[in-house]
């Protein structure tokens, strides 16, 4: 199965006090069951700290995560 792509400048809409995870893209109709695979792509920036947890991440968003004070769990 293909993940599903998200880009970077997207991530900030979804988050929850910082947190972006599968169940919370669940609850925001992002995608459509909790196995679903996802990875976060570099296009666009973060202006604050995110922490992504059980998600996969491009190189690029990675940096741009790490850059900005996040974390990925």
């Amino acid at each position: 199965i293909k993940p599903l792509p998200i880009n970077l400048r997207d991530t900030e809409k979804y988050a929850r006090e910082s947190v972006i995870n599968p169940k919370i893209l669940l609850d925001a109709h992002v995608i459509k069951k909790l196995n679903q695979p996802v990875k976060i792509l570099g296009s666009g920036e973060v202006k604050k700290p995110l922490i992504l947890q059980s998600l996969k991440v491009s190189k690029t968003a990675r940096e741009k995560i790490l850059r900005a004070g996040g974390k990925i769990e």
